[in-house]
């Protein structure tokens, strides 16, 4: 079976900590090194990733008139 492996890097962490204001990552971040902020901010981007990919890719896929099972994981 083909794979595809997404790799998600953060440059910007703390702007997206501000922007959010705890929607993502909650008042405890602030608290936290860069490092684990970045990381942080990564893993619910992939989250995110993961929930949009699993249906997107589905349903057009089916618009095609492809019928699929599609899996997406996040390995750490």
């Amino acid at each position: 079976m083909a794979k595809l492996l997404v790799s998600i890097s953060v440059n910007n962490p703390d702007e997206v900590i501000s922007k959010e204001k705890g929607k993502l990552i909650g008042l405890a971040s602030k608290l936290l090194s860069k490092e684990k902020r970045k990381e942080k901010v990564e893993n619910e981007v992939l989250l995110v990733l993961k929930e949009e990919l699993g249906a997107g890719i589905v349903n057009q896929l089916r618009e095609r008139g492809i019928e699929s099972e599609i899996s997406v994981e996040i390995i750490d």
